[in-house]
């Protein structure tokens, strides 16, 4: 078995021998955070069985939601000042939602079964009511919208859109395979995968724009995101995509999941702005990240970061019951705690 043939989810040959690597931010950001982990959720394609995480669940929910209302904004189908004449349309979309809400179960997260830290973060929304006076209210947020849509859902991968450069590799095949005849590639391209819900103009500015939610807003929002390889990449992967635009902006809508009782406000925006040298380090910084990557996927053993074992995002790693026993015992571990899962396809999502 090649590699190609073994990760056919990242890797792809072309004519002349040379391999295609393809990447995304969530892929690349797995890696750097611990080596183990991007193997077992991205090499291996295994999850814990029974996982489900209310940040990555909600997100795609709450991202699959704005999509379809920018879809209406793009249209034109809310360019009535007087929110009353759009009420229909937001009727249709908020119903058409909240089916998607119940079709994926988010009320299991405020189940027993879901476990605290699900628990915590369902009740701070305010469980299926919470999310749909969200919506409600972030309709209500945008009835002054005063940016244009350029685009929605702008995909980018296979199709080698956005390429970060090539990795020379000496003889690198596959090893593991006794007696391999194929092709040993001297050079990788990288290319990053993803896809950005929306690119918007304003005024001179445009770019894209990425939702971000947090439980409570405490007036340092837009500190966490100055520096930030999602939104510096999808910068990067629209200059790349149209580069009429010349795009070198972004922004973050920020999102409270709790509704302020305050009377301050639920959603803020972040303008970030990125120059050519900026954008270049992005660059260069991913690529040495694929250098990495592909001396794993050729057989390197991936390394362990054992100071998020116990607190990952506010949580214990999910592979705490592997790694925590002896290697002998992975192979029964595996067999009754995990299970196979479609590969990570970011341009999907």
């Amino acid at each position: 078995m090649t590699l190609t043939e073994k990760y056919p989810h990242l890797l792809s040959e072309n004519p002349d021998g040379s391999l295609n690597l393809f990447v995304d931010h969530h892929m690349l950001s797995t890696f750097r955070l611990c080596e183990a982990k991007f193997a077992i959720e991205h090499m291996q394609n295994l999850r814990v069985k029974g996982l489900r995480a209310w940040s990555l669940e909600f997100g795609i929910w709450l991202h699959s939601a704005f999509e379809r209302y920018y879809k209406l904004q793009q249209s034109g189908a809310l360019a009535s000042s007087q929110l009353e004449a759009t009420v229909p349309l937001l009727t249709t979309w908020s119903q058409e939602c909240m089916a998607e809400w119940d079709a994926k179960n988010m009320d299991w997260f405020a189940s027993s079964e879901a476990g605290t830290y699900n628990n915590k973060k369902s009740y701070t929304l305010g469980g299926r009511e919470g999310a749909l006076a969200l919506l409600l209210e972030y309709a209500v947020f945008n009835k002054d919208f005063n940016k244009t849509v350029i685009a929605t859902e702008v995909g980018f991968g296979r199709g080698k859109e956005v390429p970060l450069g090539f990795v020379s590799v000496e003889h690198w095949g596959c090893p593991e395979v006794e007696n391999y005849k194929g092709s040993f590639w001297n050079q990788v391209h990288c290319y990053l995968s993803g896809r950005a819900d929306l690119v918007l103009q304003n005024g001179a500015k445009v770019g894209p724009l990425d939702f971000k939610t947090t439980a409570y807003f405490d007036g340092k929002e837009h500190e966490d995101f100055e520096v930030h390889e999602g939104i510096t990449g999808y910068i990067y992967a629209i200059d790349k995509v149209r580069p009429e635009l010349k795009c070198r902006n972004g922004w973050i809508e920020h999102i409270s999941i709790a509704s302020p009782k305050d009377g301050n406000k639920r959603f803020k925006q972040t303008l970030i702005t990125k120059t050519e040298e900026q954008l270049e380090d992005y660059r260069q910084r991913n690529l040495r990240t694929c250098s990495k990557l592909l001396d794993v996927l050729n057989g390197s053993t991936p390394d362990w970061n054992t100071s998020v074992c116990t607190n990952i995002y506010h949580a214990k790693c999910p592979h705490h019951i592997l790694h925590r026993s002896p290697t002998r015992d992975y192979v029964h571990i595996i067999a009754n705690s995990y299970e196979k899962r479609e590969a990570w396809n970011p341009e999907t999502l």
